[in-house]
């Protein structure tokens, strides 16, 4: 009896063992399968961070392009006031070039009508 009893425990025993390196092995697969999906996370993370960083600059230029074509708009209403003062200046010109041409007209009217006069004197 005491050799089927020290048999059967040592079957136990080799069970025991077998379904520790079971659990040992369960236990290495898990860990890895855990590093390899902490890795999975890092690296979608990463992505995810990059696309962030990618929108927040397209933002970034779409806000600048915004507050310049803003000050564009601001600027628009001097370039119409510098266009009609550069009107009213042209105007005034032409008006003066107009006067001049008129003066020039009645000068030579006048140096004619002197010189007639010179030659019947």
């Amino acid at each position: 009896g005491n050799k089927d009893y020290i048999t059967e425990l040592n079957d136990k025993l080799k069970t025991l063992e077998e379904e520790r390196q079971s659990t040992r092995d369960l236990v290495a697969n898990l860990e890895t399968e855990n590093d390899d999906s902490k890795k999975a996370m890092k690296t979608k993370m990463k992505k995810l961070y990059d696309e962030l960083t990618y929108v927040e600059e397209k933002n970034d230029g779409m806000r600048k392009k915004i507050a310049d074509l803003q000050n564009e708009n601001r600027t628009i209403p001097d370039l119409h006031d510098d266009v009609n003062n550069l009107k009213k200046s042209l105007r005034r010109k032409e008006a003066d070039f107009n006067n001049a041409t008129k003066t020039a007209s009645n000068l030579n009217k006048t140096n004619k009508s002197l010189r007639d006069t010179l030659d019947q004197l």
